[in-house]
């Protein structure tokens, strides 16, 4: 039984993919489960480990920390030996935290920034994922550390923001626009 990464969606029982975008679907996980697995572990895997340069021991942001991305990236982050802050909402802190996530943030009640500065011991995330934009992006040049990475793969809160760039020259922080879908078959391969 097998999984793969596709272009432009695959709601279908069967398709036909070139054998080099098959992966083997994990034991003990149902091929209908599998499905759902390429996708987001691609997408989360390429943000904070590629883009986001994330390396063991390291700190990672995740926004969306129950969204299918979100759970996967806190996962990647743990096997990898990473430490992790995620937001999410109320009713999903005890999910997320089931995850492995070393810090949970209830965005309702809490601030993210001051939960990341508190976690790492006041010296900043080393890497961002964030699915959900509008004012996050602000808030996540102040949470990521000097020198470190913020990863855009979404924008559910919307694609317009203001940020203090002279915030974001101070910490030489840098701001990579990604998406999955849009990149050639060849990229997600290797991703």
């Amino acid at each position: 039984e097998v999984m793969a990464i596709v272009s432009g969606g695959s709601y279908a029982e069967l398709i036909t993919v070139p054998e080099r975008q098959l992966m083997p679907v994990p034991s003990g996980v149902a091929v209908a489960d599998a499905a759902a697995i390429p996708e987001v572990g691609i997408t989360a895997h390429d943000a904070l480990v590629v883009q986001g340069g994330l390396t063991a021991g390291g700190w990672a942001l995740v926004h969306a920390g129950a969204s299918g991305v979100g759970s996967m990236a806190v996962q990647i982050v743990k096997s990898m030996g990473g430490r992790v802050v995620t937001t999410t909402s109320a009713a999903k802190v005890d999910a997320v935290a089931a995850l492995g996530a070393d810090r949970v943030v209830d965005y309702g009640i809490e601030d993210f920034v001051d939960a990341c500065a508190e976690a790492t011991g006041g010296r900043g995330i080393d890497a961002v994922l964030d699915v959900v934009g509008g004012d996050y992006l602000a808030r996540n040049v102040r949470a990521v550390r000097v020198g470190g990475r913020i990863v855009q793969v979404g924008v559910m809160a919307g694609g317009r923001t203001d940020v203090d760039l002279g915030q974001l020259m101070f910490k030489r922080v840098s701001l990579i626009g990604t998406v999955l879908r849009a990149r050639p078959l060849e990229q997600k391969i290797d991703a």
